[in-house]
């Protein structure tokens, strides 16, 4: 409902985080894992300055809620957050136009370790890691996000255009 809402306030000036990842051609057997850590920050509302947060603040504020939780994000927050990516990252995975929306995601994803394997995984001393197949580590933690082959693939365009692909057949 938010986004819906917002979308009618707003125009093209509200979007949806997931809409503005771009998955790397060349990290595509990533995807299932970036789906699984993003979870539900794919559908955070990203607004570029201060008057339309206030806007969609607003619209947030008067909505009735739907039934999951629904999420915007402070641009001037934002902009305060910690960031930098390591190499190797879930960050490095992806790409990211939107100058609000990038610093959002090298926040989540820019200290999470990309490693091939569980052992390497049990090896890294870094805090966050994870597998293509989604099995992250959080120190002291290790979980299984979910199994990847029920990952739906919704990030960027070409995400996108494969959800409306599936829901055709």
């Amino acid at each position: 409902p938010l986004f819906h809402a917002s979308r009618q306030k707003l125009g093209d000036r509200v979007e949806q985080l997931g809409r503005l990842i771009e998955v790397k051609p060349d990290a595509e057997r990533w995807w299932p894992a970036l789906e699984l850590f993003l979870g539900r920050n794919r559908w955070v509302l990203v607004v570029k300055d201060a008057a339309d947060y206030r806007e969609a603040l607003e619209i947030l504020r008067k909505t009735p809620p739907g039934r999951d939780s629904e999420s915007l994000l402070n641009p001037a927050e934002v902009r305060q957050l910690r960031v930098g990516a390591r190499d190797g990252s879930l960050f490095s995975k992806v790409t990211v136009a939107h100058s609000i929306a990038r610093l959002y995601v090298e926040h989540l994803l820019g200290d999470v370790l990309c490693v091939e394997t569980v052992e390497e995984l049990e090896a890294t001393d870094v805090g966050r890691a994870i597998t293509p197949e989604g099995i992250f580590k959080q120190a002291p933690l290790r979980r299984r996000l979910k199994p990847a082959a029920s990952v739906e693939l919704t990030l960027g365009r070409e995400g996108l255009e494969r959800m409306r692909a599936v829901k055709q057949k």
